[in-house]
């Protein structure tokens, strides 16, 4: 539910080929907390550099839960942030759980 696309933010030092893989519940019911899978794989040839981060997009009538989320992410405005994430080496992946609960009406 809502629209955009997670954009990963690399500083400009170092070439390392980074991907982001965004795994979203298949199926929600209304009122449902959306808890999403992000993954950032570091596919070489070089190590990330340190503070990577992401940008999430908050669906309407949701915000962000950092109750039952994990990484270091906060909300602002209608998207989420999450920072710092360090020492992704060749090969290696880091997976962040971003949860997003319904606005009660």
């Amino acid at each position: 539910p809502g629209t955009g696309v997670p954009a990963v933010a690399l500083p400009t030092s170092g070439q390392p080929d980074m991907s982001l893989t965004l795994i979203a519940p298949p199926n929600i019911q209304r009122d449902d907390t959306l808890l999403y899978s992000v993954k950032l794989r570091n596919n070489g040839p070089e190590s990330a550099p340190q503070n990577l981060s992401f940008i999430l997009p908050v669906p309407s009538n949701y915000t962000y839960d950092p109750d039952r989320s994990n990484g270091y992410c906060t909300q602002q405005g209608s998207s989420v942030r999450c920072t710092n994430i360090n020492n992704l080496r060749n090969g290696q992946e880091r997976t962040v759980s971003v949860a997003m609960k319904p606005i009660s009406s």
